[in-house]
């Protein structure tokens, strides 16, 4: 059983506690000196040794053909990821198909991977629509020797075999909460001590990623913030569809005029959300609205001042983490729980069993798993300006 690693860029780390770092004590009187050259020497080896790992890491993947399917066609965000994708991929010497012209449906999305079968590339590598609507499809990957790694949004487990996932469900819920409590504190509520009314608005109760989010959402609100009070338990949904978005996040407002706080698992919902508040002539001093997007999708609204902060994770390297995951299983590499997977020049990561992100979810002895990214980025005034995507 190969073991792997897999190398992460860093932006900002949203863990789940506090991390704690230990340094060793300094040389005791008794101990010999050491001869600085010597040292040296050593120090080259190692970065020797450690350029040599990295290139043979990047030839695992060589020449292996990926299609990239991305969670919707004709999306800025998912472009955005492409451009990253590839150009690690110029690097390791194999080659990622971007396929994003399919009709936006799951059931386009099921013919997005049909259509790369047709092209005979050896993996694929998706953002899952819908995990039903390309379950099917995703088995008829498997059935020819195609391999199938997810990131971001999730198939069924047993229709793929890693999912890159950008955090544990309860690292996202918490991020999603304390983004809310965050910008209540920049209105002046005190969101540990007032009373707040809160929602959830996102894209279905078919998204089992999104609903996991709300779910771990609603443990650690009921934990750290007793005093808030959902008002809505059924949440509102619209189907990643930018006009249900604003007419969902509408019936919102007017059914819950003493709405606190909305929060948006989903960009689509976000930015539904946001102009409905736009439309009724809300400011952020009236009303708190948070979600996932990136910066420039929502910039406008943030110009506005309805938004304070927002997050999301970097597209990216998430992407690219999943096409290497994927050409690397493609080329008869194999990974367990416990292993460890490296992308070069990215950085280093543990397959970790599906019930990580999936309560119940089995895993396989082998290439059955889950890689977790946990590194979030935040955006409010201080930032804002340094991210162009």
């Amino acid at each position: 059983m190969k073991k792997k690693m897999l190398a992460i860029l860093l932006v900002l780390s949203v863990a789940a506690g506090s991390a704690g770092c230990s340094s060793a004590e300094g040389e005791t009187a008794g101990q010999e000196e050491t001869d600085p050259s010597a040292d040296a020497a050593e120090t080259d080896g190692a970065e020797k040794t450690d350029d040599t790992a990295e290139t043979e890491e990047a030839s695992a993947v060589k020449d292996q053909i990926v299609a990239f399917i991305p969670g919707r066609p004709d999306s800025a965000f998912y472009d955005f990821a492409n451009e990253g994708v590839q150009s690690y991929a110029d690097e390791w010497g194999m080659e990622v198909r971007y396929i994003n012209d399919y009709p936006d449906t799951p059931e386009g999305q099921a013919d997005a991977v049909r259509q790369a079968l047709t092209q005979g590339v050896d993996a694929i590598c998706i953002s899952v629509a819908d995990a039903g609507a390309v379950s099917e499809a995703l088995q008829e990957a498997a059935d020819i020797g195609v391999v199938v790694c997810t990131w971001e949004s999730d198939a069924y487990p047993q229709d793929r075999s890693l999912m890159i996932a950008p955090g544990a469900p309860e690292s996202i819920g918490r991020l999603l909460a304390e983004m809310g409590a965050d910008a209540l504190g920049k209105r002046g509520t005190d969101p540990g001590a007032e009373p707040v009314r809160y929602c959830w608005h996102y894209s279905a109760a078919a998204d089992k990623d999104q609903n996991f989010w709300q779910y771990e959402g609603e443990r650690y609100i009921a934990e750290t913030y007793p005093n808030w009070e959902n008002i809505a338990p059924d949440n509102y949904y619209s189907g990643q569809d930018p006009q249900q978005a604003v007419s969902a996040g509408s019936a919102l407002l007017e059914e819950h005029p003493d709405v606190d706080l909305i929060l948006c698992n989903d960009p689509t919902a976000l930015l539904g959300q946001l102009q409905a508040a736009d439309d009724a002539g809300l400011t952020g001093e009236e009303i708190t609205i948070t979600g996932l997007a990136s910066p420039s999708s929502v910039r406008e609204y943030y110009d506005k001042g309805l938004l304070y902060q927002w997050g999301l994770w970097d597209s990216q390297t998430l992407a690219s983490i999943g096409c290497y995951a994927a050409a690397y299983l493609a080329a008869g590499n194999s990974v367990a729980v416990n292993d460890e997977v490296a992308v070069p020049g990215i950085g280093t990561y543990t397959v970790e069993a599906n019930e990580r992100i999936e309560t119940g979810a089995g895993t396989g002895e082998e290439n059955s798993g889950v890689l977790l990214f946990e590194e979030f980025l935040r955006f409010d005034d201080y930032n804002i300006d340094d991210f162009d995507f």
